[in-house]
């Protein structure tokens, strides 16, 4: 139940960033194991490196992550922030 009304809540939001995503039935959060990415959503349809900010001890900070985009048909892209083998942050492109 807390999966569905975090989707609803996305699906209403309309935002660029996304706390989560759908692949098939199954939600992909931040925080979840690139294993895991990759179990439910199979490879990526392109990857490249860029930086992100992240905040860590109430300070903003620049790191280097790679991005996996996963093209969708009718949607916009979804880019996949990872770092350290674990999803940081998911956006809409």
């Amino acid at each position: 139940m807390k999966h569905v009304v975090l989707l609803l809540s996305l699906i209403l939001a309309g935002a660029a960033n996304a706390d989560g995503f759908c692949c098939g039935t199954k939600l992909i959060l931040a925080g979840d194991s690139v294993s895991r990415l990759t179990r439910v959503c199979g490879k990526p349809d392109s990857t490249f490196k860029a930086n992100a900010e992240v905040q860590q001890q109430s300070r903003q900070k620049q790191v280097s992550v790679t991005q996996w985009v996963y093209q969708r048909s009718r949607n916009k892209d979804i880019v996949v922030s990872v770092r350290h083998g674990k999803v940081l942050k998911i956006t809409r492109d």
